[in-house]
């Protein structure tokens, strides 16, 4: 069911456990959390913004987290993704969608892939699934695309193997 209303239209809900939403910027989503302190399945679709996150209340009945980020400048700017994170300490699944050129995928290999959030954020995390919808890779020899991925999923799972 889709409902289209204002954020300040809203009450607070106890018997809300799974909320999907559009777009939301962090302003909004801090909003829902703290109307909503029974939701555990959060979905939303980050909004590009550059607004500072201060006084951050924590939600610690949300365990599984959506983000769906359209953001395909180059580097990402992972800041507003933690901004996200560290509202909800007790977030045990994170599933995370993120568009990429596949020009850009080589300059990856090297990239942190949100580890030190959560070591530092999220302790009780024991799924991460990064979800890369890569564009432009067709165009390259099936060798090398395979090639890349692999390298690519190699460095991911070992920067991430200690965190289970």
């Amino acid at each position: 069911m889709k409902i289209e209303m204002p954020i300040y239209n809203w009450q607070q809900s106890l018997s809300l456990y799974i909320l999907k939403v559009g777009q939301i910027n962090i302003f909004i989503y801090r909003t829902i959390l703290s109307l909503c302190p029974n939701v555990y399945l959060f979905e939303l679709k980050k909004f590009q913004n550059n607004q500072f996150l201060a006084n951050i209340e924590l939600h610690s009945n949300l365990k599984y987290l959506i983000i769906k980020d359209e953001d395909q400048t180059f580097p990402w700017n992972d800041k507003f993704i933690n901004d996200y994170l560290i509202c909800v300490p007790n977030l045990e699944k994170l599933i995370i969608h993120r568009k990429i050129f596949f020009k850009k995928l080589i300059e990856y290999l090297n990239y942190n892939w949100f580890r030190s959030t959560i070591i530092h954020c999220l302790y009780l995390l024991h799924q991460f699934n990064l979800i890369l919808h890569i564009y432009g890779s067709k165009q390259l020899t099936k060798c090398y695309r395979e090639n890349i991925f692999s390298s690519l999923k190699e460095y991911f799972l070992c920067l991430h193997k200690d965190q289970n």
